[in-house]
């Protein structure tokens, strides 16, 4: 199964989540490690059974392959994450 963490926690973001518990129900496909944040003070909470991991900018760290959907709903926000996530040749 491939690794895969939703950017975002809000109502989106949980609903990415049951998407993707859905998918995996039928056909095993995404380990979903949990979702990423803006804001340091949700780093640790739990949403929709899955833990609020890091920070969106951390995620350039992660040492293994990693897919990535964005669980945000403001369109200025989704450019600014995927812009920023192009420049780092994710």
């Amino acid at each position: 199964m491939n690794d895969i963490v939703i950017i975002g926690n809000g109502g989106l973001a949980k609903e990415i989540a049951e998407y993707i518990d859905n998918i995996n129900d039928s056909n095993p496909t995404w380990n979903l490690l949990g979702f990423s944040t803006n804001d340091p003070s949700q780093i640790g909470n739990y949403i929709h059974k899955y833990k609020v991991l890091c920070l969106d900018k951390e995620i350039s760290n992660w040492r293994k392959q990693l897919g990535l959907v964005i669980g945000v709903g403001f369109p200025n926000r989704i450019s600014e994450i995927s812009e920023y996530f192009i420049n780092k040749n994710y």
